[in-house]
């Protein structure tokens, strides 16, 4: 096969795997790493990232996970500036990213490992399909383990061709420096890829294994010990260079460590060594098992989701056993090869197999635990270099929020579950708030926003729901005073301008709420419901002309949608302009012939006297759907107001076996007796509507006409 034709089959392979991930959305660690993070907005300072960690928090913060991964946060800044918030830019260049992984990783095996073209594309495709790495493509943050592990191949890949190519007597060249920046770059990618300078000096003993042999056995010749005094400078310039990094890592993080709780890693906080041990050794066999039989994956391992190994007698143990005495007994194997000769054919399944261990523990030493805690338990992501507790607040809330649409109720109990073991959890208290006000309970709703605010003052998404159940609690100026405050701090935010315009001119400030609008038209010219919000707003004030332009600039820009023919058809006859009404609406039927436009149609039909088409209109509307009583409503008026009283009662009936207690055709039945005089039967119908509802006017009038012709006959 060619290099091309290898190239396409590589790229087409992960495209199959992983196209269906374009269509995902932010989800977990994406909304605080892109959605919540400012530091991926134009408008924000690009430094901000060098002294901010992965969520956007200073890395001196106490709360702060201390994940420092500039880079890759610059790279969603790049995203941000091209496809803005929508989710699929972001997932484009992860799997593109994947794929340019894919295809590098291919050449490293083929030229430095394997020696095969063949062994090589088929190690690639098993790497490319994977199913640990669904997560690290998949998800956005997952990115910054795609991105480091690209550099991390390019660094293995120029150290090669450093020690490969360069002449005896030459130690700096172009080669190294950009294997050293390579490696440098994955410092400011993800944290545990900066131990490619440990692969690095790995490979280069195992590149020079008689000089290194040498060393343990005494044989120095002068031809070794001119090998041996620059294989050590290498090995110190690398060990040098990522020293300095660290201190400069620690630096950044003022020298303190980042703070984790008990559910993101229990076995670091038990009390006692041999669990933890015992636990760590585990968890070390639980991620090769990941690697050999995918068969249980999940996106956050934590809490209880892998128990404690707290005994010697856990049958787990002799899992762990076997997998550390294969490591070992492989490891003993690369020890005895690099003291002896072999045959050529077992030198390269040796090279091979020493370079596969070289990434795939060396990568995974600062993830085991053994030198610091970290704050997960497992992690497939950190995979891709080659290699329901009950106190859990963020669980509960989780859950409330998967069911906060359909089981408001169960959803309610978790988000207090989760204020519960966590008082201060000030997103469970936006949610159970939401709930509240789903329910029109708005007092309730503004005391628990409240008291979220107060503990984040900066909440956003608080403020302004807080903003929204002000004003449906009548409080309208707090509410205005609220936006006011949200409009100076997010002057181009779109939902703050398009609320406080809502507000503004359900309070009668026509004016300002037009101001607003119409700025927002100045940005984005063809938005159709800004169109016809400024619209309704200028008719509002009276101004019919204007609404008149925009309501037609609105059709010119979206001559598919209906909202902008309904609203301006209904201005038409509202000025009582009933054939350009009629115009409208016959197009709005080739467009969207529903039931509601069909019945305004008529309306503007039965205004230009042409009665019968209404009636038909109205009552194909009834045909098709029997329970649409606003037609049965407006059918039973059309044939009152031609006085075709005996069609009416037919239709007046065939609505009351629909529904027998409707109040207006039961009014409308009223009125046809009435004017029958069939004065005892009207009597009991208004006297059963007034029983009803003692302010229904219309029966009270009515019944009262009926006593006054009696008493005056």
């Amino acid at each position: 096969m060619t290099n091309n034709l290898i190239t396409l089959l590589i790229t087409l392979v992960c495209f199959i795997c992983f196209y269906n991930s374009l269509e995902n959305g932010f989800v977990h660690d994406d909304i605080f790493a892109i959605v919540n993070n400012k530091d991926i907005l134009p408008n924000t300072s690009v430094w901000n990232i060098f002294y901010n960690d992965f969520w956007g928090r200073t890395l001196i913060d106490s709360k702060s996970h201390k994940s420092f991964r500039p880079l890759c946060t610059l790279t969603f800044r790049f995203d941000y500036m091209v496809f803005g918030l929508n989710p699929f830019g972001y997932h484009l260049v992860n799997v593109l990213l994947h794929i340019l992984v894919c295809n590098v990783l291919f050449q490293v095996l083929r030229d430095i490992v394997l020696f095969d073209t063949k062994l090589s594309l088929m190690a690639t495709i098993l790497f490319a399909t994977h199913p640990v790495h669904v997560e690290a493509v998949t998800g956005v943050v997952g990115r910054a383990d795609v991105l480091s592990c690209l550099f991390v191949l390019l660094a293995f890949k120029a150290y090669h061709k450093y020690l490969a190519t360069t002449q005896k007597d030459v130690f700096f060249t172009s080669d190294l420096l950009i294997a050293v920046a390579y490696g440098t770059s994955t410092f400011f990618i993800k944290e545990h890829s900066v131990m490619i300078f440990f692969v690095l000096i790995g490979y280069d003993a195992l590149h020079n294994k008689q000089c290194v042999a040498s060393m343990f056995t005494g044989g120095i010749h002068s031809s070794t010990k001119h090998m041996q005094t620059r294989f050590f400078k290498r090995i110190g310039l690398l060990l040098v260079w990522f020293l300095a990094l660290f201190r400069y890592r620690m630096h950044l993080m003022n020298y303190t460590l980042p703070k984790f709780k008990l559910e993101d890693n229990p076995a670091s906080f038990s009390p006692h060594l041999q669990t933890r041990i015992l636990t760590y050794l585990y968890l070390l066999i639980f991620n090769l098992k990941l690697l050999l039989s995918p068969n249980v994956l999940c996106y956050d391992w934590q809490i209880g989701s892998i128990p404690l190994v707290d005994t010697l007698s856990d049958i787990r143990n002799l899992e762990t056993l076997f997998g550390l005495s294969f490591l070992v007994i492989t490891g003993v194997n690369l020890l005895t090869w690099v003291f002896k000769r072999q045959s050529k054919e077992d030198s390269y399944d040796n090279h091979a197999l020493a370079i596969g261990l070289f990434f795939l523990v060396i990568p995974f030493l600062p993830a085991s635990n053994f030198f610091i805690r970290v704050g997960f338990v497992v992690a497939e992501r950190i995979l891709y270099i080659p290699r329901l507790y009950p106190p859990h607040s963020s669980s509960h809330n989780n859950l409330g929020t998967l069911l906060q649409n359909d089981q408001p109720g169960v959803a309610e109990y978790h988000f207090n579950e989760a204020i519960k073991h966590t008082p201060g959890h000030y997103r469970a208290m936006f949610n159970i708030a939401h709930i509240y006000r789903s329910r029109g309970e708005y007092e309730k709703a503004c005391d628990i926003l409240k008291t979220c605010l107060s503990l984040k003052p900066t909440y956003f998404d608080a403020k302004l729901l807080l903003a929204d159940s002000l004003n449906e609690l009548g409080r309208a100026a707090e509410s205005i005073k609220l936006y006011q405050m949200l409009h100076k701090e997010h002057q181009d935010n779109y939902q703050v301008n398009h609320n406080f315009a809502a507000i503004l001119q359900k309070q009668g400030y026509q004016k300002e709420a037009i101001n607003i609008y119409s700025n927002l038209l100045t940005k984005d010219p063809k938005n159709e419901n800004i169109l016809n919000k400024l619209a309704t707003v200028y008719k509002k004030a009276g101004n019919n002309e204007m609404a008149v332009t925009l309501y037609q600039r609105a059709i010119l820009a979206h001559p598919k949608s209906s909202k902008a023919y309904q609203n301006l058809a209904l201005l038409y006859y509202e000025r009582r302009e009933f054939q350009k009404s009629r115009d409208l609406y016959e197009k709005l039927m080739q467009i969207s012939p529903n039931a509601e436009h069909k019945r305004n149609y008529a309306i503007v039909l039965f205004a230009l006297r042409e009665h019968r088409e209404a009636i038909r209109l109205v009552d194909g509307n009834i045909q098709e759907q029997p329970s649409d009583m606003q037609s049965h409503h407006l059918l039973i008026n059309f044939l009152v107001d031609t006085q075709e009283y005996q069609k009416g009662k037919v239709a007046i009936e065939r609505a009351l076996k629909i529904s027998p207690g409707d109040q207006r055709v039961l009014l409308f039945k009223a009125n046809i007796l009435r004017n029958t005089k069939s004065y005892a039967e009207a009597i009991k119908i208004y006297r059963h509507l007034i029983h009803k509802n003692g302010r229904n006017m219309d029966a009270l009038i009515n019944l009262g006409t009926i006593y006054h012709i009696q008493t005056t006959s």
